[in-house]
C-alpha cells in the first residue's frame, strides 16, 4: 500500500484527500503541504496533524493565494496556531537547495561491494574522474523535477503601476499611481473601484490618496 511504501522509505511523498489523510499515523512524516485550502479550523488541525507525531517536529506548509490571505488569518487564529508566512521560493532559490542537497547525497559515506569497484576502475581507465563525477552528477539531476516560478500574483492582472512625479498634492509626493483602461464611458465609479484598488494592489482604503476618473 502507500502508507507502507512511505514507512519503508521506498515512497517519499503521498497525495491524500482529507478524509484519507486522517488516517495517516507515520511518526517519521516531517512534512504536510496543504495543496488546496483546509476547508475550516479543524480540517486545518487534522491535516497538519499528520506531522510532528511521538514528540516529534514537524513541518505544515500552507500556499495561500494573496486574496485568501485575511481567510486563512482568521482560520489559524481559531485554530490557535501561529504561523510565519514567507514568499514561495523561486526557481533560483529551488535550484539552489537542489545543488546543495544534490551535494550531500553524493557525498553521504555508502558501502561499496566488489562489482562496485571493478566498475568503478573500468571506468576511471577509459575517462578522468572529473567527467566521471559529471555524468553522476548529470543522472542524478535528471531525475530531479524542474524547478519553476509561481505566477506573482501581485502583478498578474494587477493595474499598471506608472510613476508620476509632476501635480502631486502637498503630502503626496512619494505617491506611486495606478492607472486603469477604464473611464466614465465605462461606468467607472469610486465605490467598486476602491475595493478592486485595494485588492488587486494589496493595499487598504488608508493608503489611498485620490482616485481620479478620466472619459476614457
Amino acid at each position: 500500500s502507500a502508507l507502507q511504501a512511505l514507512r519503508d522509505r521506498r515512497a517519499r511523498v503521498c497525495v491524500a484527500t482529507d478524509v484519507a489523510a486522517r488516517g495517516i499515523d507515520l511518526p517519521s512524516l516531517s512534512l504536510v503541504v496543504h495543496v488546496e485550502m483546509p476547508r475550516d479550523a479543524e480540517t486545518l488541525q487534522h491535516r497538519s496533524g499528520r506531522t510532528g507525531r511521538a514528540g516529534k517536529k514537524g513541518t505544515a506548509v500552507l500556499i495561500v493565494p494573496y486574496p485568501r490571505r485575511r481567510r486563512v488569518d482568521m482560520m489559524l487564529k481559531q485554530a490557535k496556531i501561529a504561523c510565519d508566512w514567507i514568499p514561495a521560493p523561486s526557481a533560483d532559490d529551488i535550484r539552489k537547495q537542489d545543488r546543495e542537497r544534490l551535494i550531500t547525497t553524493l557525498l553521504a559515506p555508502i558501502e561499496f561491494d566488489d562489482e562496485d569497484r571493478e566498475l568503478a576502475t573500468r571506468l576511471m581507465a577509459e575517462k578522468s574522474a572529473e567527467d566521471i563525477a559529471a555524468a553522476l552528477v548529470h543522472a542524478h539531476r535528471a531525475l530531479m523535477p524542474q524547478a519553476e516560478d509561481l505566477l506573482d500574483s501581485a502583478n498578474s492582472g494587477a493595474p499598471q503601476q506608472t510613476d508620476r512625479t509632476q501635480g502631486h498634492r502637498p503630502g503626496f509626493e512619494d505617491t506611486v499611481w495606478f492607472r486603469m483602461d477604464i473611464g466614465r464611458r465605462q461606468n467607472a465609479d469610486p465605490r467598486w473601484l476602491l475595493p478592486l484598488i485595494c485588492r488587486r494592489g494589496h493595499i487598504t482604503k488608508a493608503e489611498i490618496g485620490a482616485i481620479r476618473i478620466n472619459p476614457n
